[in-house]
């Protein structure tokens, strides 16, 4: 069993304890206990709705416009059209002929990297309808060639 602590003697120029003071750890426990005033239920509502502006309003607006669900009132950021939107322009009343005036790649679709043919400069071809590609304006075209197999039909 453990025994008592023995009392030691106060050491000369010590301040007395009173004996009705509890000690300073147990006066800290007790502050601690205490409940400490914090945020109010307003201040937290605050932090709340700054942090959705911050991080979520923006992002949703942006992506809503991106997206072609709304459009925002802003002059000089808006999008004209998604960067990934094919847009088909009302087919021409009657082809249009016209000579490649620079060596032409053409693909089966607009926005296509699958080269099916290439024409050379001075070569005439037909203009049948344009497209737009991610911005980039397409014209759908048909050639012919010496013969019936060597002509055929693309995007440009």
């Amino acid at each position: 069993m453990a025994q008592p602590r023995k009392a030691a003697a106060a050491k000369p120029g010590a301040k007395a304890r009173v004996k009705d003071s509890p000690p300073r750890a147990a006066q800290a426990g007790a502050k601690a206990a205490t409940p400490t005033s914090g945020p109010n239920g307003l201040t937290v509502t605050l932090a709340l709705f700054i942090l959705f502006c911050l991080v979520g309003a923006l992002p949703t607006a942006l992506g809503g416009e991106a997206l072609g669900f709304w459009r925002l009132p802003t002059t000089g950021l808006q999008l004209a059209a998604p960067p990934w939107s094919l847009t088909y322009d009302a087919p021409l009343a009657r082809p249009i002929a016209m000579v490649a005036n620079a060596t032409l790649h053409i693909t089966t679709a607009p926005g296509g990297s699958a080269t099916i043919a290439t024409l050379e400069p001075g070569y005439p071809v037909q203009v049948t309808r344009y497209a737009t590609s991610g911005g980039v304006r397409w014209a759908e075209i048909r050639w012919a060639g010496p013969t019936a197999k060597t002509g055929g039909s693309g995007w440009t």
